[in-house]
């Protein structure tokens, strides 16, 4: 799979998702109001990832702000994952 690396914004987090590394991190504050735009592909490749996980995931989230917009889209991540939870530890 490909490797999502963004780098931080005053109001967009870090994000690194790297299967090959088992790195899966979002970190930093996340007040962007067009969220949906900025999250769409990090919740397009975990529905990807998710089609063949690793045996083993383990997500990191370390945000310092969230604005309601983020908010959707976090609680968006969580469902993908809640549906997949049987795939993997």
């Amino acid at each position: 799979m490909k490797v999502i690396q963004i780098e931080k914004t005053q109001l967009s987090p870090k994000i690194l998702l790297d299967k090959k590394k088992n790195t899966f991190m979002i970190s930093g504050k996340s007040g962007s109001e067009d969220a949906h735009d900025f999250y769409k592909p990090v919740l397009e490749w975990f529905t990807e990832y998710f089609k063949d996980p690793l045996e083993r995931t383990e997500v990191n989230l370390y945000l310092e702000y969230l604005n309601s917009a983020s908010s959707l889209q976090i609680g968006s991540l969580i469902d993908i994952f809640a549906e997949n939870r049987d795939k993997t530890e």
